[in-house]
C-alpha cells in the first residue's frame, strides 16, 4: 500500500510531539503493509511560508529512512488549505509544494462550504502545469450535495483523495455512503489515504478501508485506490488537464493571482 496523506513528522501541525512518536507511527504502518508514505505537512491558508523549512522537513525524512532501515520509502508533500493565494504560492515555490516534488498539489477545502472562487484557483493552478488533488471532499456537506459541480471538476482533470476513515465508516454512514459512491463512479480518478496522525490508538485505517473496499468493490479496484494510482502519482503520471485556458471574464482574477505572486516574490 502507498499512503499519499499522513502527518508523521514531529514538530509540525497535526504531527506527533517527538521523533520517537514519529518512528512509532511509521513502524506500525510498515507492519500493516504500507511501503511508501508521503509526509504531508498542513500548510495553513494565507501563510506565505511553509509550516517547517523545506530542508528541515527533508532532514527529518532522511532520519526516519535511516531508522527504518529501508522498511519504508518516504516522500515529502503538503496538505494546502484552500485560499485565493494558492496560485501565487505555486508560482513562487513550484514543485516544492507538490506531492513527492512532482506536479500534483493536494488541496483541502473549508469544512462546510465551497469557496466562490474555487474554479478560478483550480484553473490558475492547472493552467500553470499542476494537477489538483482534492483532500477528503466527502467530509464537506456542501460538496456532497453539489454532484453536478463535482462531476464537472472531475471531467476537467481533478483527482479526489478520500480519507480511509470515511471508507471505513468512522465518519458516519452518510460520509461512508458518499465515499463508496464516488469510488464506484470515478474509477481511476480517486485515491484513498490514511490522513494518519499521532494518538489514534487503533488499527491502521488504511487497512480497515482496504477490507471494506475489497468487500464492496472487489480486490482489483481496492488495489487501484491504495496502490496503483498512488504509485502513478508519485512517479509523476496521471496528469490530465482539460481545464480550458482563461476566457476574458477570468483575466481579472488571473491577473490578480500573477500580481500577488510578484508581491510575494518581492517580499522574500
Amino acid at each position: 500500500m502507498i499512503d499519499l496523506r499522513s502527518h508523521i513528522l514531529d514538530g509540525t501541525p497535526c504531527g506527533p510531539p517527538s521523533f520517537a512518536d514519529s518512528l512509532e507511527i511509521c513502524s506500525a504502518a510498515a507492519a500493516d503493509g504500507i511501503t511508501t508514505i508521503v509526509a504531508t505537512l498542513r500548510w495553513e491558508a494565507g501563510s506565505a511560508e511553509p509550516p517547517l523549512p523545506f530542508e528541515e522537513s527533508r532532514r527529518k525524512i532522511k532520519r526516519l529512512e535511516a531508522e527504518m532501515g529501508g522498511a519504508l520509502t518516504f516522500k515529502l508533500g503538503f496538505a494546502l488549505q484552500f485560499s485565493p493565494e494558492l496560485p501565487s504560492l505555486a508560482a513562487h515555490y513550484g514543485s516544492n509544494l507538490a506531492l513527492a516534488g512532482g506536479h500534483h498539489i493536494l488541496i483541502s477545502l473549508p469544512s462546510l462550504e465551497i469557496p466562490p472562487d474555487v474554479e478560478d484557483v483550480f484553473q490558475a493552478l492547472m493552467c500553470g502545469g499542476f494537477s489538483v488533488i482534492l483532500a477528503h471532499p466527502e467530509c464537506n456537506p456542501a460538496l456532497r450535495r453539489a454532484t453536478a459541480r463535482l462531476t464537472q471538476w472531475m471531467m476537467r482533470g481533478l483527482i479526489l483523495q478520500v480519507d480511509a476513515a470515511s471508507v471505513a465508516g468512522t465518519h458516519g454512514r452518510e460520509v461512508q455512503r458518499c465515499a463508496l459512491e464516488w469510488l464506484r463512479t470515478y474509477v481511476g480518478k480517486v485515491v484513498v489515504a490514511s490522513n494518519m496522525r499521532f494518538g489514534t490508538n487503533q488499527k491502521n485505517l488504511l487497512v480497515l478501508a482496504r477490507e471494506v473496499m475489497i468487500d464492496k468493490l472487489g480486490a482489483r479496484l481496492a488495489r487501484g485506490y491504495i496502490s496503483d494510482l498512488p504509485a502513478s502519482i508519485i512517479r509523476g503520471g496521471v496528469l490530465c488537464n482539460n481545464w480550458r485556458r482563461p476566457r476574458s471574464q477570468n483575466l481579472t482574477s488571473l491577473l490578480r493571482f500573477i500580481s500577488s505572486s510578484k508581491v510575494l516574490t518581492a517580499r522574500r
